[in-house]
Formats: C-alpha cells, structure tokens, sequence
C-alpha cells in the first residue's frame, strides 16, 4: 500500500469507532488487503482462505455494526461534499435480478416493496443505487 491509499484510509476511517477497537484494526487491515481488487467478490479480493475467513467472521461479528463500520466512510463523503464548491452530480443505476427455480420457496424471503414474484412465479429483486460525482 502506498503514502496515498493509508492518507485515504486514515481520512475515510477517522470517524469509524467500535465499541472494540480490534474491530477497527480488522476493519482498516481487511481494507488494505481488499483495497487492490474492491470490485471482486471476498474470496478473490482477500486473496487466500485465512483472509477470507476473516472477513466473512468480521462482517457477522455482532460486536459491529453496518452503521459502525459506514460512519467514517459516511462523514468522510459529507467532508468531500462539504468541500466542493461546484454541482455534485448523482449517478444512478437501476438493476433487476431475476431468479427462477422448480420450487420457488427454495429462492428465500423477497421484499413486496421492491421486488416480489412475477406472474411466471420468478423472484425478482431490484437494486437502486447511486454514485456522487463532482464536475471538477
């Protein structure tokens, strides 16, 4: 890792705060070792069994939350905001999953509020999601 990517870490976790602080070492460590390959599923990115495993143990740790682990990458984003003097444009993806099986119980619980069943009996799950960008 580089002078640039720990400068970046250390401003996107500077607001992070567990109520176990070896959560937050875990989290800057899995950071680091993911920070290569983000886009690729956990396994590939962790590059190795020990790593992964890690992970996986971190994100079902019930000592951490989605919130604790988001809030310094959160008030980090507000700073950005905060910072930039130009238009923030927000770039927005829809994606539509579509699943279909012999015994649609097998699929698991799908949201009536975005998502549901089709009349062909697919489990459809759609995922909204945005990127804000600055124009300068």
């Amino acid at each position: 890792m580089d002078g640039a990517t720990g400068a970046w870490l250390d401003r996107e976790l500077a607001s992070s705060s567990f109520v176990d602080e070896r959560l937050s070492k875990r989290l800057r460590k899995l950071l680091e070792q993911m920070e290569g390959d983000m886009r690729e599923s956990t396994p590939l990115a962790c590059q190795g069994g020990a790593n992964t495993k890690a992970a996986y143990r971190f994100f079902s740790n019930d000592r951490g939350s989605e919130e604790e682990i988001l809030t310094g990458h959160f008030e980090a984003t507000h700073g950005r905001f905060a910072a930039t003097t130009g238009p923030i444009l927000l770039l927005q993806d829809r994606t539509e999953f579509t699943y279909q099986r012999e015994r649609g119980d097998q699929i698991g619980m799908t949201s009536r509020v975005n998502g549901g069943k089709d009349k062909a009996g697919r489990a459809r799950l759609i995922l909204d999601s945005e990127r804000p960008i600055s124009t300068l």
